[in-house]
């Protein structure tokens, strides 16, 4: 059973990181602008078919009801929403220069781009791309960009939340045992990750030139491209958090 808890919880955590307030209306005006708008909405059905994937091609044996369960829980609107909630927290200064962003030929691009999102379609291309040679110049452009970024943090914070939740749900007596043990797991995954992370990088900016590469990360070291990017982080860990809250809930209500 713990070996299947773990399955579950490993499957969830794959598939799955100071302003003023600007109003409500301009909040929708940046959800449209930048593209996050269509991209939650695909965002809402993707997740749902990447978890049923990730779980027929790591044969865990996990019922079909649970893995429904799971996926109506990353899945509900409300739950994805939540990508989105911190957004309403930049300030004016910022707002208006990543709305002019947007308004650049590089910013358009970025959100077509995230108009047209499609994880799934992503995971089926990634081992054909994975067999091109990148060159050792875009391989640093890469890197720069991931670093401006902040994917290697988001990465790491959705992590380290999944991981947090996993040992808050054990029993308090092996909690600090338990803790300690998925520090270790997550220390020895980190290289892998941000190989991992590097390729889905250059994937995701394949159709971009080394010039448009340079200007993102001359955008991503604005303090308002900041301000952005911190928004996303934290929204992705309150949804990481109320995902994980309602799956480590369902995984409870099943084993008892």
């Amino acid at each position: 059973m713990k070996k299947q808890l773990l399955s579950l919880l490993a499957i969830a955590a794959i598939t799955t990181t100071s302003w003023a307030e600007i109003t409500a209306s301009q909040a929708k005006d940046y959800m449209s602008a930048s593209g996050a708008d269509k991209m939650l909405e695909m965002l809402q059905t993707q997740i749902g078919a990447g978890i049923q994937q990730k779980a027929s091609i790591s044969s865990t044996g996990i019922p079909d009801e649970i893995l429904t369960d799971m996926t109506n829980i990353m899945s509900n609107k409300k739950n994805i929403a939540l990508f989105s909630s911190d957004i309403i927290n930049l300030n004016e200064d910022d707002y208006k220069e990543i709305m002019s962003f947007y308004k650049s030929a590089i910013g358009k691009k970025v959100a077509d781009q995230a108009r047209s999102m499609d994880m799934v379609k992503m995971q089926q291309e990634l081992p054909e791309f994975m067999k091109k040679k990148i060159s050792p110049e875009r391989e640093e452009l890469i890197e720069k960009l991931m670093e401006v970024s902040m994917s290697e943090e988001m990465q790491v914070e959705m992590m380290e939340t999944t991981m947090e939740l996993t040992v808050d749900a054990m029993p308090v007596e092996i909690q600090d045992k338990f803790r300690v043990e998925m520090d270790k797991q997550l220390s020895a995954m980190l290289p892998m990750m941000k190989e991992q992370l590097k390729i889905t990088s250059a994937y995701t900016y394949k159709n971009y030139s080394d010039k448009e590469v340079k200007e993102l990360i001359k955008h991503y070291k604005l303090a308002s491209s900041k301000a952005e990017l911190q928004s996303i982080m934290n929204g992705s860990s309150k949804y990481m958090k109320e995902v994980m809250t309602q799956v480590m809930k369902l995984i409870t209500s099943k084993i008892k």
